[in-house]
């Protein structure tokens, strides 16, 4: 009885070392994990910033393609009064 109680308990010993080999991998798994999360939330962030500085110079960009745009058809407006009443005052003469 005594042997079979030495063999139970050997039994018991090497499943409770397999248990804590699966919980220390398991535990190194997690870290590993933890790890790389960090890292990926890092990258995500770098890419949001970078994604609002491209967003940023662009809209400048933008702005500035506009800009002289702007300024030829204001000043065709403003060159279409003149000619309009050089128009006018060549129809009256």
């Amino acid at each position: 009885a005594n042997r079979a109680l030495e063999g139970d308990l050997a039994q018991l010993r090497r499943e409770l070392g397999q248990y804590a080999q699966a919980i220390s991998d398991l535990e190194e798994c997690n870290a590993q994990s933890y790890g790389k999360i960090s890292e990926l939330e890092e990258e995500n962030d770098k890419l949001k910033r970078d994604l609002g500085q491209l967003r940023r110079a662009m809209s400048q960009s933008a702005r500035e393609s506009r800009g002289p745009g702007e300024h030829i058809a204001l000043e065709s407006r403003e060159l279409k009064a003149p000619i309009s009443q050089l128009g006018v005052s060549y129809k009256e003469l």
